[in-house]
């Protein structure tokens, strides 16, 4: 997740058996259907269209990214034209977490509390990250190891250090503004979020720390996207 922790829900149907490595997509499918019958996943021309067009944006540099990293080159091959969707259920909580298979969801919450494209797009990256190296994956083991029905995990912070720092390298080679990832990731330790519980308070410092050393190496970089008319008419139809 991005900054909390990652929910990880299956249908009891789901849990009663081991889940094989294969059967991700499966889950992933199991848990939209089960937000969308607990919160529902919110449905519009222009919500489609802007989550479309971020994923496409944002998942064409995926691959080269994933090659940038730690990530076992064959590893890295499904990335290729891989299919990132993106969602948002209904909660005011601004939230963000990864199913796997490419599902990444985001609350509406989230949606309101991101003030520009690029803040969003830097939650969405980091959620991207997350499931390129590996974490979602392994966290999904976890959990049905564990027989949990609806166990949630949370990620060390090496692995959120490790998202942020590849989910600010898509958002660069996407030609995002790098700076507006600061502004996304103070979202969540906000206390008026009421995300700052269980958090430790050093994580915050760290965290952006690593963000502000990360972009100062990328130096001068081209004019980048801070925000867009499709994303100002989402907000506006929200209420935002």
């Amino acid at each position: 997740m991005l900054l909390l922790s990652i929910l990880l829900i299956s249908m009891s149907t789901a849990c009663s058996k081991p889940l094989p490595v294969g059967l991700e997509s499966e889950a992933s499918m199991s848990t939209l259907v089960w937000l969308d019958d607990q919160y529902g996943i919110m449905r519009s021309r222009d919500l489609s269209r802007l989550l479309n067009r971020m994923s496409r944006r944002l998942g064409a540099v995926a691959y080269g990214a994933a090659l940038e990293t730690e990530v076992d080159a064959s590893d890295a091959r499904k990335f290729i034209d891989y299919p990132w969707q993106i969602f948002v259920m209904r909660s005011e909580q601004p939230n963000a977490f990864s199913p796997g298979a490419g599902v990444i969801v985001l609350t509406s919450g989230m949606l309101r509390a991101t003030r520009t494209e690029a803040q969003l797009a830097a939650v969405v990256s980091h959620e991207m990250a997350h499931q390129i190296l590996g974490h979602t994956r392994e966290a999904l083991r976890e959990a049905h190891s564990s027989k949990q029905q609806k166990p949630q995990y949370s990620y060390n912070l090496k692995e959120e250090v490790d998202a942020d720092t590849l989910g600010l390298k898509i958002m660069h080679v996407a030609r995002y503004d790098l700076v507006h990832a600061l502004q996304a990731l103070s979202i969540g330790y906000s206390p008026r979020h009421g995300h700052t519980a269980g958090i430790p308070e050093e994580w915050l410092s760290i965290r952006m720390s690593n963000l502000h050393q990360s972009i100062d190496g990328y130096g001068n970089y081209l004019p980048a996207t801070q925000t867009t008319r499709e994303f100002s008419r989402v907000r506006k139809h929200l209420g935002s």
